[in-house]
Parts: C-alpha cells; sequence; structure tokens
C-alpha cells in the first residue's frame, strides 16, 4: 500500500486547515442542484481527472524506467475510478491528488445536508454521526470516503463560523485567544508522541487529534 511518513500532531493541523477555509468560503445558497454538481464537475473533478491522466502518462512514459513502483500499466486506470491513495498503491504515481476527490465528497455531503436539513441540531447531529463512522472505517473506501467523513467536521465549522461577525469581538481578546492556541500547539509537540496520518486513516489519540486538528 502507498503509504505516508507518519509525523507529530503538527501533522494533524494542516489538513483540517484546508477543510476548514474550504468550509470558510462555501456558500450553498447561490446554487440549486443542478447548478451545484455542474460546478463541481468543472471546478473539482475535470482538473482530478486531467492532472491524474497528465501524470500518468508521464509516469508510463519516463519516470516508470527510472522509479520501480510495482504496478501494470494499467492499475492506475482502475485507482483513478477508486480514488483511494490507500488501495494497493494504484494512485501512487500522483497521490497527492486524493485530495480533490475527497474535496468534491466533503463538499457534497455539506451541501446536501444544508439544502435538505432544516435545523442546525439536526445538521450537528449528522456531522457527529458521519465524523465518528469515518474514525471507525479502517478500509480504505471508494473515493476517499474514509478520509472524507472525519474531515468533514472541519468543512462544517469553517462554514458555521462564516456567518460570525468578527468585528464584533474585541480583537485584543481574539488575539489572545490565538496565542493560546499556539502556545498550547507547540506545548504540546513536545510532549506527546501522538502519530496522525490523515490519509492513511491514522488518528492515534482521537480526543488528542480532535484538539489541536
Amino acid at each position: 500500500e502507498y503509504d505516508y511518513d507518519y509525523s507529530s500532531t503538527s501533522y494533524a493541523f494542516h489538513m483540517p486547515l484546508f477543510f476548514f477555509l474550504s468550509g470558510y468560503v462555501f456558500n450553498e445558497k447561490k446554487y440549486t442542484s443542478k447548478e451545484f454538481l455542474k460546478s463541481r464537475i468543472n471546478g473539482i473533478l475535470i482538473p482530478y481527472f486531467f492532472f491524474y491522466l497528465l501524470t500518468l502518462m508521464y509516469w508510463l512514459v519516463v519516470e516508470r524506467n527510472f522509479r520501480s513502483v510495482d504496478l501494470e500499466w494499467w492499475q492506475p486506470l482502475l485507482g483513478l475510478l477508486y480514488s483511494s491513495p490507500q488501495w494497493n498503491g494504484f494512485m501512487s504515481h500522483n497521490a497527492v491528488l486524493w485530495f480533490l476527490p475527497c474535496l468534491f465528497v466533503v463538499e457534497t455531503i455539506v451541501f446536501l445536508i444544508l439544502k435538505h436539513v432544516p435545523r442546525i441540531t439536526y445538521h450537528v447531529i449528522i456531522v457527529t454521526i458521519l465524523t465518528i463512522l469515518g474514525f471507525c472505517s479502517c478500509r480504505a473506501l471508494p473515493w476517499c470516503l474514509n478520509i472524507a467523513l472525519p474531515c468533514l467536521q472541519f468543512f462544517y465549522v469553517g462554514r458555521l463560523l462564516r456567518k460570525l461577525d468578527f468585528n464584533r469581538f474585541d480583537r485584543k481578546w481574539i488575539l489572545l485567544g490565538f496565542i493560546i492556541l499556539a502556545s498550547s500547539f507547540l506545548m504540546e509537540m513536545h510532549i506527546t508522541d501522538n502519530k496522525v496520518n490523515i490519509v492513511s486513516s491514522v488518528y492515534g489519540c482521537i480526543p488528542e487529534f480532535e484538539i489541536f486538528a
């Protein structure tokens, strides 16, 4: 299987941040269901397929001759359809593209929740249940679903915080909050050996991952 090097809890921070920021700029109100699907196909899926096939051609023609990868030429095509870096290493010629199908799944789930579930309380319940199911999944699911579900919470929180008017808050308290969070994060990096690898569905101590993510 394709795998990444493990890191400390610092690895738990940057991918949740990507999903948080994606949720913060997400605005489901400007789309109908049809418009949303068309937008995400053009903005996420077409670039995913294009760069996947482009780098696959480069790997077949050039890199395969210099870098030993135990794959037949057709196996990455299965990886394109299954879209999971954990699945038999079939995306190993360009595994970083996992983020695009994962983001597509996350945005689609949140869009459906916001459009069809009326109350925020129900939103939170659904997102929490799906997040827990993601943590419990130890299989490489199609379209990075096992990665998308735990990351769903960060996207949704980003979407919620977009509604806040930060101008109402005293900036010195916001600054103090950031200083406290940054200090605790740096301190935690020195006192823990928690191993986190979101792409491989490794979260170490989940409460610790949740806090520092």
